[in-house]
């Protein structure tokens, strides 16, 4: 005599746990992504021009940012000129010299030796392609 196996009845009913996991999960990666497009950004009161114009390609760059008293920053680190110079090589080398682009955005009231410095620098690694961040609004 054979006995049947009786399988239990499948829910109907969705299982919203994965679902829930999942969106969380795409909560904290956009909320990190977002973050971290900002974090190269030190907050400076950038120089003024009349005309300017934006600049909508974001790939291929690197940000440094130069304060007041000539202190480099690069993604919230200080970092020497030495230094400077070794992660423009490296990223010169990612992607391509004829591609990468380098953001100065230097503090309005720094001093024009601390700005050829970097200039400087930023050629030496081979970089030409050089974009000045600027605003058109005074900022107090």
């Amino acid at each position: 005599m054979q006995l049947l196996r009786k399988t239990p009845p499948r829910s109907s009913a969705l299982r919203l746990t994965a679902l829930i996991d999942v969106v969380f999960l795409l909560i904290i990666f956009f909320m990190t992504v977002t973050r971290l497009s900002t974090d190269q950004y030190e907050k400076l009161p950038l120089p003024v021009a009349d005309q300017s114009s934006i600049v909508e390609d974001r790939e291929n760059r690197v940000i440094v940012n130069l304060s007041r008293t000539g202190q480099v920053i690069v993604q919230k680190r200080p970092v020497t000129l030495p230094e400077l110079h070794q992660m423009l090589v490296i990223n010169a080398r990612r992607i391509g010299l004829d591609r990468i682009k380098c953001v100065l955005r230097i503090d309005r009231n720094t001093a024009f030796k601390d700005v050829q410095k970097v200039l400087g620098t930023v050629a030496h690694a081979g970089i030409w392609q050089i974009a000045y961040a600027v605003t058109e609004d005074k900022q107090p």
